[in-house]
């Protein structure tokens, strides 16, 4: 545990570790600064060093033999299935090849290692916390401050090493580490990019002045989703996030465009003619009947249904991956049925370029022909839709697709594996009034254990535990057609059949059972 200055101007470690009070804003550093027994802090950052961790993958020989995947496994064929089929990774590759002949060496992105293969990666056993950053509140710009250890031991991995043994070979090396990449939403990649991305400057990619040696920031795919999606089904189900407002109406007076949109007066009220853009009344209850009727598989998504209105006239309290398969799965049914096609095929192309931009392997061809897409689709978006529409998410998009060539799939670069984690550690808490301690020990214990349950054979860990829908093993029976692919889903229920039921279930039978063809012939 490391103290920090109550207004985060600094950290007592290291050349201010003796002092007694904030060397720049001279705030005492104790809760009581005159109490004879045992100081307490009055803010404490926890730190978890990382090289010990990473010390440990190389010695376990359940794990060291993955921790050199990103070397043997690379794509042949131009196919990017992990961020080393990347750009990023192979520029860095060349411009560090002493670093690259070493492939255990080590690539970390704070949270996750992505020396490990794409199915292991990405999954919550190989987290590593390392920073639990005092609250109640965000240190917004001053970030940097908390960073410095992480920043200092990330520095030493990278110009030292640490010697390692690896479990596979039975051989000592000198393990590095490199930071690749950062994964964050849009606010908090300003907090670590110094960059401000609010007003007419907000893209850091179209900034001029941007130095071509920098650290990457990814652009997170899974909040431009959300808010694009947000924007879009708002303004459809004109909502309290349309971007159909009066003040969007007086925008095309002023730039005289579309004069059939503009406001019309009518005595001392002014009337919205009705956009093609959005639904109207019958059809945006119809819409809604449609996703509130929708079945998704088991695990696919939550229950959307529920985010329909009583009423049945709006959608709300979505979260981020209900976004996610609104727009790649539902609205692009929805606009077809319910817009002229001159207004839907634009929106039902804007869905599938998130729909071909999210899949989990890319082709860099596909990519750079989606850069031109979306282009075109921007354009005839902008023939539908006001210009308040098109807000700095929007432009991002004109973005992804050079994104995806840098850095590979998006799955191994967006934030849904640790809001997730997020959300666990939350559930550590059980003291309100120390909710970063609870953190740290439900973390540290939940570490140890998740370790020790690698070399546990006969008992059920989340190493051997069944997937939640896994089928079992079933016996064989005499015929094909009767055999089960799967098991139940709930309890037996005896249902009667009626006679109609009764005949189509013997055709059935006598049309897909092998064993019965021969004697129909």
């Amino acid at each position: 545990m490391i103290d920090a200055c109550v207004n985060d101007c600094a950290l007592f470690w290291k050349e201010h570790e003796s002092l007694q009070s904030c060397p720049v804003c001279n705030e005492s550093r104790w809760v009581d600064k005159d109490t004879k027994g045992m100081k307490v802090a009055r803010k404490v950052l926890r730190y978890f060093p990382l090289t010990p961790r990473l010390w440990r993958l190389y010695s376990s020989r359940h794990t060291a033999k993955d921790m050199i995947w990103h070397s043997t496994g690379r794509s042949e064929d131009g196919t990017m299935r992990h961020p080393v089929d990347g750009s990023s990774w192979q520029d860095f590759d060349r411009k560090y090849p002493n670093f690259a002949m070493e492939p255990r060496n080590h690539m970390a992105v704070i949270l996750t290692t992505y020396n490990l293969p794409p199915w292991l990666c990405m999954r919550e056993s190989t987290f590593m916390l390392t920073l639990l950053i005092p609250g109640p509140k965000s240190p917004g710009k001053d970030m940097d401050i908390y960073l410095r250890p992480l920043v200092d031991e990330l520095k030493h991995l990278w110009h030292s090493g640490v010697c390692t043994k690896d479990a596979t070979t039975n051989e000592f090396f000198t393990m590095k580490a490199a930071l690749l990449w950062t994964i964050n939403d849009f606010p908090a990649r300003s907090s670590l990019s110094g960059w401000n991305g609010q007003g007419y400057m907000a893209c850091p990619t179209c900034n001029e002045d941007t130095p071509s040696m920098r650290l990457k920031h990814n652009l997170n795919v899974m909040h431009i989703e959300k808010n694009v999606c947000d924007s879009l089904l708002g303004t459809l189900l004109v909502n309290e996030k349309t971007k159909d407002t009066p003040n969007t109406r007086n925008d095309l007076q002023k730039l005289n465009i579309r004069p059939t949109q503009w406001l019309k007066q009518s005595g001392s009220k002014f009337l919205s003619p009705h956009p093609k853009y959005s639904f109207k009344s019958d059809d945006r209850k119809l819409f809604c009947e449609v996703i509130k009727n929708v079945k998704l598989p088991d695990g696919f998504g939550s229950n959307i249904s529920k985010r329909v209105t009583d009423n049945n006239s709006n959608i709300t309290g979505l979260k981020s991956h209900d976004c996610h398969i609104l727009m790649q799965r539902l609205i692009p049914i929805g606009v077809r049925g319910l817009l002229t096609k001159d207004t839907s095929t634009p929106m039902v192309d804007l869905c599938m370029f998130f729909k071909q931009l999210c899949s989990r392997t890319l082709s860099v061809e596909d990519m750079r022909k989606a850069k031109d897409d979306i282009l075109t689709i921007l354009c005839k978006l902008e023939m539908i839709y006001p210009p308040a529409f098109f807000d700095i998410m929007v432009h991002l998009l004109v973005h992804l697709p050079d994104e995806a060539i840098a850095g590979g799939p998006v799955a191994f670069r967006w934030m849904y594996p640790f809001e997730r984690y997020m959300k666990k550690l939350k559930k550590y808490v059980r003291n309100p009034t120390r909710p970063e301690g609870c953190i740290a020990e439900g973390y540290v214990l939940e570490e140890a254990v998740t370790f020790c349950s690698m070399y546990l054979q006969d008992v059920q860990t989340k190493f051997n535990r069944p997937d939640r829908n896994e089928d079992v093993v079933v016996k064989k029976c005499k015929f094909w057609v009767f055999e089960s692919k799967c098991r139940p889903a709930s309890t037996t229920k005896i249902k009667y059949l009626s006679t109609i039921e009764k005949s189509k279930l013997e055709w059935f039978v006598l049309e897909n059972c092998a064993e019965v063809r021969e004697y129909m012939k």
